[in-house]
């Protein structure tokens, strides 16, 4: 592909505010350049990033271990407006240092606005709690997507997701002549419905700027470009960049930090070498997984290089990924989900491996070819989606098999479909109780389908505060990721003060709206009642 269709392909794909639908500069974009200049130039007036009342962060309604995160557990969820879940994080703003003071307004409001793409993760605003300065930042319900992938396996489909997203984010910063600095798996967070959000912009400079001062070398070093191990004064530029994504590629395919447990001599003279990580795979289950595995180490490779020059462009990079997303796009949920550890042999060391003797013929003997047959037959079972094409054609003997196979293997989606065959008695005995578990285990793997059905489950206990706090829990997931049902369920029950639920309109309203403008026809109905525009904005 030559380089204009390439430029053509690539701005038709680029999303999050880099281009607007006339494939024009976003005047975001702009507006990020004269905050930049105006920031390393120190002039132009000082503007101050929004400022949230203490009375606006509510508790939130159902509590939650991972409420209280960091350290020192200081980082805590907030309802900001009732509705939007964030994390307020200790701010110390010297006021003393009026020139500091200044800076750091400006660098908030740059954050504001880099918020406009939505795979960096949303600053709302600065927001003083009990007389402390705290930072009021968009929820991240898995953590850091270091913390996810030492806690979860990431499937290949996700990590494919995963990795355009954030190309996608950097691709932002570049067009604001922006540079992230301190790209890894540690500075990107996800959120619930598994996004990622690129975060921590401490190093974050302008591309005309100088390179930040780093102290801790040892911390970055091992996603550090070779000209920067060489001379940390030589200027950072896009190639650096690209560099380090490419390490943070190999860190979440492999799910391990690179170069673990190497010190940084070790790790300069390896990569100064023009030496790098391994790229071993373990076996693909199907072809979709071998060509993910193939871009990333494409894509990888390619960011590798030695020579700044040779290394792949963003806009060639972000092409790569992106068509084969595309491609994939169609993928059932349960292929997107998290797994549990282990799930995956990600490098291969998960499969026995003949030893050298072996390969050498050693104590080994195999029966002559000719006449020699199989006298069994390996039992195949049918895909997760083939299963489901037989549930849409009514061959429930064979869906069920499909799920049940596919459930005890670990497949949280697949544990949704069993526990839905349980509970309505198709195929099988009915079996609620057993339902029930299962959907919570699917549920709690994020299938927002099994969020919905759980919470009914406990419909009939909502006279109990326990079991109403989890039905409104899981109610509530299940609307947050998008589910209709759940979205008309929870807003009627909040307007209307139904299923023992606090009557609350305008929490009520905003489910509702969400519901009808995906065309729920009881959500249609219920607004067209109550003369609520669905498509108005401003009153949600």
């Amino acid at each position: 592909m030559d380089d204009v269709a390439e430029m053509k392909e690539f701005l038709q794909n680029i999303d999050g505010g880099v281009i607007n639908t006339n494939q024009m500069m976003n005047t975001v974009i702009e507006e990020l350049r004269l905050m930049r200049i105006s920031l390393e130039s120190g002039k132009g007036p000082v503007t101050k990033p929004k400022q949230i009342a203490q009375s606006d962060l509510t508790d939130p309604l159902i509590a939650d271990d991972s409420d209280f995160r960091g350290s020192n557990k200081k980082i805590v969820r907030k309802s900001y407006k009732t509705t939007i879940n964030v994390a307020c994080i200790p701010f110390v703003l010297n006021e003393m240092d009026q020139e500091g003071y200044d800076r750091k307004d400006k660098q908030l409001v740059i954050l504001s606005k880099l918020s406009e793409c939505t795979n960096i993760l949303k600053f709302y605003g600065l927001a003083n709690l009990d007389g402390l300065n705290h930072l009021v930042v968009e929820w991240a319900q898995y953590g850091t997507l270091r913390e996810t992938y030492e806690a979860y396996d990431i499937p290949w489909t996700r990590k494919l997701h995963i990795a355009t997203d954030i190309c996608r984010a950097i691709t932002f910063l570049h067009s604001a002549e922006i540079y992230h600095h301190d790209l890894r798996c540690e500075n990107v967070m996800l959120t619930d419905h598994l996004e990622p959000k690129l975060a921590n912009f401490e190093y974050a400079r302008g591309a005309s700027g100088t390179t930040s001062s780093i102290g801790d070398l040892m911390r970055i070093v091992h996603w550090l470009a070779p000209e920067k191990m060489i001379d940390k004064n030589t200027r950072y530029t896009a190639k650096c960049e690209i560099f380090s994504f490419g390490m943070l590629l190999w860190e979440l395919t492999f799910e391990v930090s690179p170069y673990q447990g190497w010190d940084m001599d070790k790790v300069q003279a390896h990569v100064l070498q023009g030496k790098r990580e391994k790229i071993t795979f373990g076996p693909a289950a199907n072809e979709r997984e071998s060509d993910i595995q193939k871009c990333l180490e494409y894509v990888i490779r390619e960011a590798w290089k030695q020579k700044p020059q040779c290394r792949i462009s963003l806009l060639n990079l972000f092409n790569t990924l992106e068509r084969l997303q595309t491609k994939y796009k169609n993928v059932v949920e349960q292929e997107l989900g998290l797994l549990p550890q282990k799930t995956l042999d990600l490098d291969g060391t998960g499969t026995p491996i003949f030893s050298d003797a072996d390969a050498e013929g050693e104590g080994m003997e195999l029966p002559e070819c000719e006449n020699f047959t199989l006298d069994f037959e390996i039992d195949t079972m049918i895909t997760l989606e083939e299963g489901i094409k037989a549930h849409k054609n009514r061959d429930y003997d064979k869906a069920w098999k499909c799920f049940e196979y596919h459930a005890l293997n670990g497949s949280a989606y697949a544990k949704h479909w069993m526990g839905y065959y349980l509970w309505e008695g198709r195929s099988v005995e009915k079996n609620q109780e057993e339902a029930a578990r299962l959907f919570k285990e699917a549920a709690d793997k994020g299938i927002h389908d099994a969020q919905l059905r759980y919470a009914f489950t406990l419909q009939k206990s909502l006279g109990k505060k326990k079991e109403r706090d989890e039905f409104i829990k899981y109610l509530t997931l299940a609307a947050d990721g998008g589910n209709s049902t759940a979205q008309f369920n929870l807003g009627d029950a909040y307007t209307n003060g139904k299923l023992n639920i606090p009557k609350d309109e305008k929490k009520g309203l905003h489910y509702l709206k969400l519901s009808a403008l995906q065309s729920h026809p009881n959500a249609v109905k219920l607004l067209g009642k109550m003369k609520v525009d669905f498509n108005n904005e401003e009153s949600t």
